[in-house]
């Protein structure tokens, strides 16, 4: 937090802005605090289901829609920036899952025919 608020005041009238990315879980990060000293907060919405865990979307739409409403009832809307995730996971049975492209993974999909 201190490196940021140091960062937003040697950015203040030089026209540069701060932006920082954080990821929407977790107690690690003030989420409030560093929208407010930033000028945005990227909001990387993604990593639902990590490599390491069970397979899954990066970000169902459910999930999606929970942590973007939670953090606007905090975050004014013009600080928030919500990005999105391009890639993908390979699972392979009782192996971590391999991360791939987005072209990839749409192959993928088209090989083994299956439906999204």
């Amino acid at each position: 937090m201190k490196l940021v608020r140091e960062l937003a005041g040697m950015f203040s009238g030089r026209g540069l802005q701060l932006l920082v990315a954080v990821p929407p879980e977790g107690t690690a990060y003030d989420h409030v605090g560093l929208a407010a000293a930033a000028d945005a907060l990227i909001l990387m919405s993604y990593d639902e289901h990590t490599e390491k865990g069970a397979p899954g979307p990066l970000a169902s739409q459910g999930w999606f829609e929970t942590v973007l409403a939670k953090h606007l009832k905090k975050i004014p809307a013009d600080k928030l920036i919500v990005s999105v995730g391009s890639y993908g996971y390979d699972w392979e049975q009782g192996k971590a899952a391999q991360e791939i492209s987005v072209q990839e993974a749409w192959e993928l999909m088209e090989e083994s025919r299956a439906t999204t």
